[in-house]
């Protein structure tokens, strides 16, 4: 039971913390939005596939009576005609909130309507709908809203899951009032038409906490995806001064990194500067002194990186580098001087300062 509150608390928690999105940075939002995009992408074909596939089992599927007219193959039309609009907007623009909201609604309303068809199809009375298997198929609608890691789309399709078969309940019981279907005998339920109140309230139930826990589910799932993409992203952010070796040593290491924790390692220290870098820039412009650093280090920084040296510092127009010590190597030494000896010949190729 601690366990379970303890659960209930850390989702609370990273909810709060997902609320503050907008105090992350803008290249982490961007991601996030990417794979919210390609999700959205992903839902629309599964629901493509799922249905697709389920009528075509319907047309291949003998009739036991073929003077029956079933709503099916239109119900399946219609969902398949707003599942290839909805991915074409998914594919080629970014679709907005009501959309999503829209396209669930639409969803569940199509399945509603075919389950209550199922009495009309089969000339029964209204409450022959209720055991329609098709009620399956709202679970399926509710699940695959997890795909987009947002808990809000999970809960509109198990919301309106819920409002749609309390609606057919609903027109069940009161559509002939003067033949109420409504029995308390389990056997009777089984073998009639008659209503089982407790029955499609159960279903309601069990529609509501298969929403629940989707729901905390994702909203876990999102937190854990936003540290993913955080952690991904200053990553990359490292690889830009370091190798991208030691960015995944940091990135997949087994325990957090602590200061003072260290290795013993025979290793080799490079140092670049421009000569005479003060006495060049004191009378330039701010951003003139910065534009000569910026291409000055974008010429040393990707030979360091091909000859498995690591930037430990920038000081200035000074450029610490490290051969050996994140990673061994052999031939540490040796690194650093072909590392020296490619910094000397782009020089060549610099229309920087001349005293590099």
């Amino acid at each position: 039971m601690s366990a379970f509150i303890r659960t209930i608390g850390e989702v609370f928690a990273s909810t709060r913390k997902d609320r503050n999105a907008a105090s992350m940075p803008l290249r982490v939002l961007e991601a996030i939005s990417k794979n919210d995009e390609l999700s959205e992408v992903l839902v629309k074909l599964i629901q493509i596939l799922i249905f697709g596939t389920f009528g075509i089992l319907y047309l291949v599927s003998p009739s036991s009576n073929t003077e029956l007219s079933s709503q099916v193959p239109l119900v399946v039309s219609i969902y398949l005609v707003f599942s290839v609009i909805g991915l074409g907007f998914a594919i080629y623009r970014i679709m907005p909130a009501w959309a999503v909201y829209a396209s669930i609604i639409v969803d569940i309303v199509l399945l509603t309507y075919l389950i209550w068809s199922f009495h009309i199809q089969y000339m029964q009375d209204a409450s022959f709908s209720l055991k329609s298997p098709s009620f399956a198929f709202y679970f399926i609608l509710i699940g695959v809203r997890t795909l987009r890691f947002q808990a809000r789309y999970v809960a509109a399709a198990g919301a309106s899951a819920i409002l749609c078969w309390l609606a057919l309940v609903g027109y069940v019981v009161f559509s002939d009032p003067s033949n109420p279907m409504i029995t308390r005998d389990y056997i009777t339920y089984l073998t009639s038409n008659s209503v089982l109140i407790g029955a499609e309230v159960e279903k309601m139930v069990a529609l509501g906490v298969f929403t629940i826990l989707l729901v905390v589910a994702v909203r876990r799932a999102h937190s854990f995806l936003v540290t993913a993409v955080s952690e991904g992203t200053a990553a990359e952010s490292l690889a830009r001064f370091m190798p991208s070796d030691v960015a995944s040593q940091i990135r997949d290491a087994d325990h957090d990194i602590k200061p003072g924790e260290g290795v013993r390692r025979e290793m080799t220290i490079l140092n670049v500067d421009i000569r005479g870098f003060t006495g060049m820039v004191a009378d330039l412009e701010p951003q003139d002194a910065v534009a000569i650093l910026s291409q000055y280090q974008h010429v040393i920084v990707p030979i360091v990186h091909q000859h498995g040296g690591v930037i430990d510092k920038f000081m200035g127009d000074g450029i610490m580098v490290t051969f050996g010590a994140s990673a061994p190597m052999e031939e540490h030494s040796a690194a650093a001087l072909r590392c020296a000896e490619d910094i000397i010949r782009a020089k060549s190729n610099w229309k920087g300062p001349a005293g590099l």
